[in-house]
């Protein structure tokens, strides 16, 4: 029960309301967005800009003094003869410096052969000799260029879907259950990757990093001595992933016009699946790629969709409401999207060489900024979410800890009314009558049919969350703010002070993590302050209003002849009754009480206005204060120590 007092009155404070006549602190800015001329970030290069600025790489017409021709007869050679490279043509263009190919392909030659091909590419300053010692396991602690530069037109995948067609027949001819193999059936019917064009500038190979994870990783993941066979293979199977992945550096990269068309259908006796996946990238690009790090990323005009049905030919699905079947589809379109500062290759090459990184390499690790322009999210044809702008920044971290995360949207919208009708989707389209089923349907089509007469069909808003730690005090700050036209604003805030970076380090080095963690919480703890503001501008007429049209549709049950009798303006009465009813045992634990809940019932009793909770402390909010104020509180003492000011603003 230890703080548990101190904790009833603190809640008991932000519960009520104080009158007040000052207007409340306003709302944090949000960034302006112009529409005409998206921005990335501030006042940086437009869209266009941005895009026209690597498109300008692509487009130039690269030369290479001395240049010499390329050739693939020692790679075919070093390779596994699972994997090849061949050409239909190739000729050397001295002017240019480039080795030119028609239909230059990388094949995985199992049976049937897949693999990647490019209808014409052009080559530049490739080093055939170090790629060939690199893959013989010479020269891994170089640095070198592999290529200065390569062109690739028409690029497609080929041999896919015959090949994983075949490797699942495999599969299924290796099930010793005869029936159990009949009721598998899986086949891709389609799997078209394309790209119309290619160009990558500068690819390097930096030095392989590679090393088996020790016991003591097992250890921790606590795996018996019986698994650790598997376990092992499959950890080193990823830290050579990540070791190849790390030694590749590339000065700039783009790609037009990508495509991705995949259609899988999957059965059994009872059931068919289909699912398509398609994805399309108009453009895209990146720079200052090193290992996992990637200075930035860029794509222009993006769509991606996948869609399921589910038919089992008229039989179960028909029986129990559904003779079309069920079916799913999800779209997300976005104008632009890009990153930048993305840092994973320091946490990449810990792995890699089987270490896990200690609290003194404390610059390890960036998601970087991320922002997206004119996104749009459609499930089976509706809109459900819109933004114009959505950025993300998650650049700061310490360690593993992050000291920022921020989360701002502008310009966005819910589709309520396309949400409540995809739910309906799923629904049995001809229910049995008088069944549940059949009065579920009919109240969500009721009740979505008189969304729209509310103003409640879509609701716009802008959003900004973010979370801040400071690694060298342990000030953290969460906040929020939001504002909907038509309905109304909120923001709030909540400050305290939590262990710093040294005082979490010295507990993850202790011997007991646990009790070293819980006493640097409680010799750091502290309460710095709070804020709750919320502005009404029509939001609660219209769900009132809404709630009492709900309410019509249910006469014989209590709730709904209840409100169902009531407009939104006696439902403001009847919640600020309800409040008012409470100020006499309200008042028995603070004197101020009465009037705080009068002024909180007339903020919901009366349209418009705004209400504010703030605590600005005139004292150290700590544990030790905690200790004390739960041994014998005084709660007016503590409203007055939390610097507890409240505000009601009529309209």
């Amino acid at each position: 029960m230890k703080l548990v007092t101190f904790v009833s009155t603190l809640a008991l404070a932000g519960a009520l309301v104080a009158c007040g006549k000052e207007e409340p602190p306003p709302l944090p800015e949000t960034p302006e967005f112009n529409g005409e001329t998206p921005r990335i970030a501030g006042d940086g290069p437009s869209i266009e800009e941005t895009v026209a600025a690597f498109q300008a790489f692509a487009d130039e017409a690269f030369s290479l003094e001395g240049g010499t021709e390329a050739g693939f007869d020692a790679l075919n050679g070093a390779l596994p003869e699972l994997v090849s490279v061949s050409y239909d043509a190739k000729s050397f263009n001295a002017d240019s410096g480039a080795t030119e190919f028609d239909g230059l392909a990388i094949t995985i030659n199992t049976e049937p052969a897949f693999g990647l091909r490019a209808a014409e590419a052009r080559l530049w300053g490739f080093d055939e000799d170090f790629l060939v010692a690199r893959l013989g396991g010479e020269r891994l602690d170089e640095s070198s260029k592999l290529f200065d530069r390569l062109e690739a037109e028409t690029i497609s995948y080929f041999g896919v879907a015959n090949a994983v067609n075949t490797l699942f027949e495999a599969f299924v001819t290796s099930i010793e259950d005869e029936e159990a193999a009949q009721d598998v059936d899986l086949a891709i019917d389609k799997f078209d990757v394309t790209a119309e064009r290619m160009v990558v500038s500068s690819l390097n190979l930096r030095p392989f990093e590679f090393a088996p994870a020790p016991d003591s990783l097992y250890d921790f993941m606590d795996v018996p001595e019986e698994e650790r066979g598997n376990a092992r293979k499959a950890v080193e199977l990823v830290q050579q992933v990540l070791a190849v992945s790390r030694t590749i550096s590339i000065d700039d990269a783009v790609m037009y016009d990508a495509k991705v068309n995949l259609d899988i259908m999957q059965g059994s006796d009872e059931l068919d699946i289909d699912q398509s996946i398609q994805a399309t990238i108009g453009f895209y690009g990146y720079e200052d790629l090193s290992g996992l790090d990637i200075g930035r990323a860029i794509a222009y005009d993006v769509r991606q969709a996948q869609g399921m049905t589910f038919d089992d030919e008229g039989s179960e699905l028909e029986e129990v409401g559904y003779p079309d079947g069920i079916s799913y589809r999800q779209e997300e379109t976005m104008q632009f999207f890009s990153y930048e500062g993305l840092k994973m290759d320091k946490l990449a090459g810990f792995l890699a060489r089987g270490e896990f990184p200690g609290m003194d390499q404390k610059d390890l690790l960036s998601l970087g900024k991320w922002t997206t322009r004119d996104y749009t999210l459609k499930l089976n044809d509706g809109d459900v979410f819109k933004a114009d702008r959505v950025n993300f920044d998650g650049e700061q971290f310490s360690w593993f800890i992050p000291n920022k995360l921020e989360l701002d949207i502008e310009g966005a919208a819910i589709g309520v009314q396309e949400i409540g009708e995809l739910a309906l989707g799923f629904l049995p389209t001809e229910p049995e009558e008088d069944s549940e089923a059949a009065g579920v349907v009919m109240g969500l089509q009721t009740a979505i049919s008189k969304l729209d007469e509310h103003d409640l069909d879509t609701i716009p808003f802008d959003l900004n969350f973010a979370g801040e730690w400071n690694d060298d005090t342990g000030a953290f700050e969460v906040r929020a703010s939001s504002e909907s036209d038509g309905f109304g604003e909120g923001a709030g805030f909540i400050r305290l002070t939590l262990p710093d970076y040294d005082a979490v380090r010295t507990a993850m080095e202790a011997e007991d993590k646990e009790a070293a963690f819980e006493d640097a919480f409680e010799q750091s703890f502290a309460l710095r302050g709070f804020r709750f503001f919320e502005k009404d501008d029509g939001g609660y007429d219209k769900l009132l209003g809404f709630a009492s049209d709900i309410g019509k549709l249910y006469p014989n049950e209590g709730w709904g002849a209840m409100i169902g009798n009531m407009d939104a303006v006696q439902m403001r009465q009847f919640i600020a009754t309800g409040i008012r009813s409470a100020k006499g045992a309200a008042s028995q634990q603070l004197p101020q009480a009465a009037e705080w809940l009068e002024s909180m019932a007339l903020y919901y009793e009366t349209p418009g206005g705004s209400l504010e909770f703030l605590s600005q402390p005139t004292v150290t909010i700590d544990m030790a204060y905690m200790e004390v104020a739960d041994t014998g509180p005084d709660p007016q003492k503590i409203v007055d120590d939390l610097g507890f000011s409240v505000t009601y603003t009529p309209e």
